[in-house]
């Protein structure tokens, strides 16, 4: 990193950025609660929030990351399928059966054979519908439920204060990033200090 750079204060800044995330961090979890209607290839409709057993809304959260001494990163984090359902998937991606037997042992799904008919709970009959899932989604892949892109959507309303605390840092700093690429301060005014 320059020098100079390494001792800007960033606190106006990190404080916006630190909220903003937090906001970003709180319509993600209310889009992953929101009811969306989505359609399957089988022709069935659903109007449902996209979370059953609460472990995508659980796993969202905020990760503060520094970077070399002065710069600092801020990221969402969440469970690793988070992308595939806001982008979807192309034909042939599937979840293992592992997964999707997982999965449905954690939501509260009513499980229904090829027809359509409601089977009972059993270890068989959830491999069997996992198997159909997969198969499914390897024909079809899993159409996109963009609710990561709608949250960050509704978040940019909150980016118009941006400008002023990074101006407010650079204010804060502006001596001490002076002094460090080589000026100095002589009767209120900075000079280029020259080499020898």
């Amino acid at each position: 990193m320059e020098q100079g750079l390494t001792d800007i204060k960033l606190k106006n800044t990190e404080a916006f950025l630190k909220a903003y995330m937090e906001r970003l961090e709180t319509l993600t979890k209310i889009e992953i609660g929101r009811n969306r209607t989505r359609t399957y290839p089988s022709g069935r409709t659903y109007n449902s929030p996209l979370e059953s057993s609460g472990s995508l809304r659980d796993s969202i959260q905020v990760q503060k990351t520094n970077i070399e001494n002065a710069l600092l990163a801020y990221g969402i984090e969440g469970n690793d399928y988070a992308l595939d359902i806001n982008k979807g998937t192309p034909k042939s991606k599937a979840p293992s059966r592992a997964k999707l037997i997982s999965w449905i042992k954690a939501k509260p799904v009513t499980l229904r054979d090829k027809k359509g008919k409601i089977l009972k709970r059993t270890e068989e009959s959830i491999k069997e519908v996992a198997k159909r899932m997969q198969k499914s989604q390897k024909i079809h892949g899993i159409a996109p439920v963009p609710f990561l892109t709608q949250a960050v959507q509704d978040s940019m309303k909150h980016l118009d204060g941006m400008g002023v605390a990074i101006v407010h840092d650079i204010a804060d700093s502006v001596e001490q990033f002076l002094t460090n690429i080589g000026y100095k301060e002589v009767n209120g005014k900075f000079e280029l200090i020259k080499k020898k």
